[in-house]
């Protein structure tokens, strides 16, 4: 994690107010009872976006009312449960909570419940989404009026900021196909670039690496700074077959920094930035030809001065990982 993001709160949070409305107040008191649209609230205009959407909204929520209308009162308070703790994004990536996969879910409720729920939030994240009552788009371009057009899971790559030409996907940072009933709660969809959503992270689970629950950097976070030290140790100091390796630490969020490491692979693909001759190389070829210059000059150069540079404006032209790099090159005499 370089950097956090600001929250921003936009008409695209009524979608998920409106489906915990439909998953606490009208699913969950369905037992032995019949579906009719009364059941679903006329504030906010509920009753009737539900039934001028009927593919998406009214025929869904509909079918698995009936299915929630056979259920025992265990079946129903465990639906209710995992709705809950499945929303509570901040505490599921500080294991405080421990969340509900689908497995859980096809196997208390059953299979067909299942596969019903994962179809209804996926329609209502690529469909739902669209409608200008709560478009996407709109969240989008008003997200980067107070966040920076920077992937924060990378620093590398500039995000897309205007959405009438093209934007960059959300991620669903948890991800829609392990969790059920999370796939349009704003804290867990994220902005991010191509190679982080496509490349390296696609379904890895941040909070869960296989085999046990972890700890992963929450977003959103406005009381904690990201924390965390890059290390550069070399291996191999000759330029032309240079060699190193790249370590993170922190004195307060090591469990989420190995959790980043291990869903956006940031140490191989720093590793691959410093070792590509268009990037690392060609700093260090930068910093020979300033001293020569400086020396043939009659004056003098330390590396220092890019290096004071670097830190000072982190964020720009991949300085948070050229700083650690250059200073571990002077260290070992490769620059001086």
């Amino acid at each position: 994690m370089i950097f956090k993001y600001t929250f921003v709160n936009d008409k695209a949070k009524n979608l998920q107010k409106l489906i915990s409305h439909i998953v606490i107040d009208v699913w969950c008191n369905a037992r032995e009872k019949t579906f009719s649209l009364n059941k679903i609230s006329n504030k906010n205009g509920y009753r009737k976006k539900v039934k001028d959407t009927p593919k998406n909204l009214h025929e869904p929520i509909e079918k698995i009312f009936n299915m929630c209308s056979t259920l025992s009162q265990s079946q129903i308070d465990y639906i209710k449960d995992a709705f809950i703790k499945n929303n509570q994004i901040e505490e599921l990536c500080n294991n405080t909570v421990v969340p509900v996969f689908y497995d859980s879910l096809t196997s208390t409720i059953g299979a067909d419940f299942s596969k019903e729920v994962k179809s209804f939030f996926k329609n209502l994240y690529e469909q739902v989404f669209k409608q200008s009552d709560f478009h996407l788009n709109s969240h989008y371009d008003k997200f980067f009026t107070s966040n920076d057009k920077l992937c924060p899971f990378c620093g590398l790559n500039p995000l897309e900021k205007d959405s009438s030409n093209h934007r960059d996907d959300y991620d669903h940072y948890l991800p829609k196909e392990k969790y059920p009933f999370n796939a349009i709660n704003l804290k867990n969809l994220y902005p991010m670039c191509g190679d982080c959503n496509k490349k390296w992270k696609k379904i890895n689970n941040p909070i869960h690496d296989g085999s046990s629950q972890k700890q992963a950097f929450f977003y959103y976070n406005n009381s904690i700074d990201p924390s965390v030290a890059i290390s550069v140790n070399l291996i191999n100091t000759d330029i032309q077959n240079l060699d190193l390796n790249i370590t993170f630490s922190s004195a307060t969020q090591q469990n989420e920094v190995d959790s980043w490491d291990r869903v956006f692979s940031t140490s191989r693909r720093y590793k691959d930035i410093l070792l590509h001759k268009n990037f690392g190389k060609s700093w260090l070829r930068q910093e020979q030809a300033y001293y020569s210059r400086a020396i043939q000059q009659g004056g003098s150069y330390s590396v220092q001065n890019t290096i004071y540079y670097a830190k000072s404006d982190r964020l720009g032209d991949k300085n948070f990982i050229k700083a650690p790099f250059l200073e571990a090159c002077q260290s070992a005499g490769i620059i001086s």
